[in-house]
C-alpha cells in the first residue's frame, strides 16, 4: 500500500471517531471538570441521553445545561451540584 493511502484511511478513521457537530455539546466558559461532572449527573440523576449546552447564565451563579429531557440550572451546594429545572422562553 502507498504511504498517500494509508494517510488517507487514518485520517479517515479519526475524523469519523470524532463526531459531528450535533453530536458535540456546546461549551460555553465551563471548565472541563465541571462538564464532566454535570454530564455524569445529568445522565444518571434525569436519565438524559443527549447533552445540548453547557453555559454559565449572565450574572455567572448558575450554569444552564440543555439536555434532550429538559433544560436544568446547576449550582454547586456545599460542594455538591444542585440541578434544577427552567423553562426556557423565547
Amino acid at each position: 500500500m502507498r504511504p498517500k493511502a494509508i494517510v488517507c484511511i487514518v485520517v479517515a478513521a479519526h475524523l469519523l471517531g470524532c463526531g459531528t457537530v450535533g453530536q458535540v455539546p456546546l461549551i460555553k466558559g465551563v471548565s472541563p471538570h465541571d462538564v464532566a461532572e454535570l454530564d455524569q449527573l445529568v445522565r444518571t440523576e434525569k436519565h438524559a441521553h443527549k447533552v445540548y449546552e453547557y453555559s454559565y447564565h449572565q450574572d455567572g451563579a448558575w450554569i444552564l445545561v440543555q439536555t434532550d429531557v429538559g433544560a436544568y440550572s446547576a449550582r454547586r451546594v456545599r460542594g455538591k451540584w444542585v440541578l434544577t429545572p427552567v423553562v426556557i422562553v423565547g
